[in-house]
């Protein structure tokens, strides 16, 4: 950071503890010019969590994800989502901005525009939870003392940084000068539906597996116990898990370990990790609360770990604390005209009818449209949920040449890369495949449900025009289309 570079920190005017019946943030922003693609607004989470008592010892912890409701399945996820509805206003040019369903619409575009390296870059300090290259599942948020005695705490409140350009299109500018625009002010609808869930595999609506937090088998293979070994509450981990970012263990984690004898009874223990040290080699030494059983002449113990499954009112309720706006500040550059694109939004029912053909009105200025199928109401994801066609139709001329354009064809990839070219936005994936927590860095693991899902596009780009456009769409999917939005990409200029 330069000299003449800094951030200008900018408390909401609405006080804290937001709810769903206080999810609405106001930001006044001061004259000055700023970057926008490098501002954000931090929001502090509160966590709500229960440590547990495992075997008669207190104190257990259990990693856990906090994601949308609207995901279903823990994809990974853009901090945007938690922004629901965003405006900008100046008091001498009015509305710059009014995006509804925002999240819905940057969360289908972060998909497909972002490479799946850019999407674990993105890791830090954000709900992602993407796994490392070490496969080891974790969210940023989750204060986890790796080494020591002293006990790790998940009620520590957390900062997640909310890029602009995650729901503002004003958000991508470089240099902003707002000495012309009057006052500005940001408004914004938080979505506060906060899904946290545990590791675990009992749960049949997740896809998380309670071992993936250990980072695959090999992690979870201790040394084995010698015949003629006393009883002690010390296991020691195999693979040199010391040395940086390697570790899936922390002070305080309920574990379940598993003993395997040869001439003695096998045996399963719950214990809570109470220390961690690391030796010359790397391996590191766990000490538990429950002890590993003498063994006598004769007789071992091969020694794993694996997970707990958490009781159900380990995780409570969790709430944004405090919102405050941070814009980069950089020196001043003369601004007199605005051109930017933004985007406008319909909602549809669709009725759960197939084939389902409707009109819409598209603006002069519109350059591109995109209709999102998220079938559930609470759905922030673009599913193609059994669609087998679609045909566009602008201004009585069918853009495909009287023809249906089928899902994960090379139609559809045609129009993609045109919408998005007209957008000057980039291209990273085709068939917009889900990660999910349970994805390999570069492959993927056995999980507990199904496989990520594709989702198919549906949209195209389109000329500005004197008057406003008709757009004629119809769609065909099994079982009927439901909760149709559609946005519009349209362009503004702004003479100050």
């Amino acid at each position: 950071m330069t000299q003449a570079e800094k951030f200008v920190k900018i408390q909401s005017l609405q006080s804290r503890d937001f709810s769903p019946a206080n999810n609405i943030v106001d930001f006044v922003v001061p004259t000055g010019t700023y970057d926008l693609s490098n501002s954000y607004v931090s929001i502090t989470i509160l966590p709500n969590i229960s440590p547990f008592d495992v075997d008669g010892v207190q104190g257990g912890l259990i990693p856990y994800v906090l994601s949308n409701t609207g995901l279903k399945n823990f994809e990974s996820v853009m901090n945007g989502i938690f922004v629901k509805n965003a405006s900008m206003t100046s008091d001498r040019v009015g509305r710059l901005e009014d995006i509804r369903n925002t999240n819905i619409i940057h969360y289908d575009l972060w998909q497909r525009t972002k490479s799946f390296e850019e999407k674990v870059s993105h890791n830090q300090l954000s709900l992602s939870p993407i796994p490392s290259p070490f496969n080891i599942i974790q969210m940023a948020g989750l204060k986890m003392n790796k080494e020591g005695t002293t006990p790790s705490d998940f009620s520590t409140p957390f900062e997640i940084q909310v890029p602009i350009s995650e729901f503002l299109r004003l958000g991508t500018m470089t240099q902003f000068n707002t000495a012309k625009l009057g006052d500005l002010r940001i408004r914004l609808e938080l979505d506060t539906n906060f899904r946290p869930t545990t590791y675990m595999v009992s749960d049949a609506n997740t896809e998380i597996d309670k071992d993936l937090a250990f980072g695959g088998a090999l992690n979870r293979v201790m040394q084995p116990v010698a015949a003629n070994t006393a009883s002690a509450s010390v296991i020691t981990t195999v693979q040199p898990l010391g040395l940086p970012n390697r570790s899936p263990y922390f002070v305080s984690q309920a574990i379940q370990v598993n003993l395997v004898g040869t001439g003695i009874g096998s045996e399963t223990l719950e214990a809570i990790i109470l220390g961690i040290s690391k030796n010359a080699d790397d391996t590191l030494e766990l000490t538990i609360s429950k002890p590993i059983p003498t063994t006598g002449a004769a007789e071992t113990f091969t020694v794993s770990v694996s997970g707990l499954d958490a009781p159900g009112d380990y995780l409570g309720d969790f709430s944004i604390n405090t919102a405050e706006l941070r814009l980069k500040k950089i020196p001043d550059v003369p601004m007199d005209e605005l051109t930017y694109f933004t985007i406008t939004n319909e909602s549809d029912n669709g009725t759960l009818l197939t084939p389902y053909r409707t009109q819409y009105y598209l603006e002069p200025e519109c350059v591109a449209f995109s209709m999102i199928h998220t079938l559930e109401s609470d759905s922030l994801v673009n599913r193609s949920g059994g669609m087998t066609s679609y045909r566009i139709v602008l201004d009585n001329n069918d853009i495909m040449g009287n023809r249906d354009i089928t899902v994960n064809n090379p139609l559809e990839h045609e129009l993609l890369l045109k919408t998005l070219l007209n957008l000057g936005l980039p291209v990273k994936s085709f068939e917009n495949q889900q990660t999910y927590t349970n994805d390999l860095y570069g492959g993927q693991v056995g999980t507990s449900g199904a496989l990520p899902t594709t989702t198919t596009f549906i949209g195209a780009p389109t000329p500005q025009t004197q008057n406003r456009k008709v757009l004629d769409l119809s769609m065909t999917r099994t079982g009927g289309v439901r909760n149709l939005q559609l946005f519009k990409f349209v362009v503004k200029n702004i003479k100050l």
